[in-house]
């Protein structure tokens, strides 16, 4: 059974012999505990029977790392959910061998959006003038707060800053949606209202033009002769 050293050993915590190591031939390229981090660094048959051993420099910053005395390990990254390094010395036959090496932990972790929420939640924007809105990721500690936006109607760009388009004689409703970069099913929206302007009114027909007992609507259309004397 392979010993786990996460001891301290002058100052400094070591995986291998210490001082000498284990054999080029005992260490593992998998098994129970993986690959060792020594293994790719060998040459094999020509350093079968040289001795080797790494020491660790620095260790993940979060998650529990285990090193074997083969330079095999363990590492339990519950919690985590970001890609953890450590830095490490290999020594073959007592004597350090190439510069300090780092090694990448994929801690297999995903992070959950639970919901997005956009503020402010409704607002008034005249045509054509512009507005920033803001969007909260909830979930899992650490979640990334990155979103995706977009508008039913003028535009928006990847800070939340929206333009709305030119205002017309009718109210506009438009939708602006932000969405969870890391889970697309995950969004929440904001209703941006744009208000009408009057339209210029032109009377027709021209005033020259209105003959008497003529009655006409309110876009100059004939809508029929009044009746002398019917009120």
């Amino acid at each position: 059974m392979l010993r786990d050293l996460n001891v301290s050993t002058s100052g400094r915590r070591v995986c291998g012999t210490p001082k000498l190591g284990v054999r080029g031939a005992a260490i593992p390229s998998t098994g129970q505990h993986g690959p060792s981090i020594i293994y790719p660094s060998l040459s094999l048959p020509a350093d079968a029977n040289k001795f080797y051993r790494a020491r660790i420099l620095t260790w993940p910053a979060q998650g529990v790392l285990r090193v074997y005395e083969d330079g095999s390990l363990d590492y339990d990254g519950t919690g985590v959910f970001e890609p953890q390094t450590f830095t490490f010395q290999l020594y073959e036959n007592g004597v350090a061998i190439g510069g300090v090496l780092t090694g990448t932990l994929d801690t297999g972790g995903t992070y959950e959006v639970y919901g997005v929420s956009v503020t402010p939640a409704t607002i008034s924007v005249a045509g054509a003038a512009q507005t920033t809105l803001q969007a909260a990721v909830w979930g899992t500690e650490g979640v990334s707060q990155a979103v995706t936006w977009t508008a039913s109607a003028g535009t928006i760009n990847s800070s939340g800053l929206f333009t709305a388009p030119a205002a017309t004689g009718s109210v506009q409703t438009i939708t602006v949606t932000a969405t969870s970069v890391v889970d697309g099913s995950r969004a929440g929206s904001a209703t941006v209202t744009v208000p009408a302007i009057a339209v210029a009114y032109t009377q027709y027909p021209n005033v020259a033009d209105v003959r008497a007992g003529v009655r006409y609507g309110a876009s100059g259309e004939f809508v029929g002769t009044l009746v002398v004397g019917g009120g």
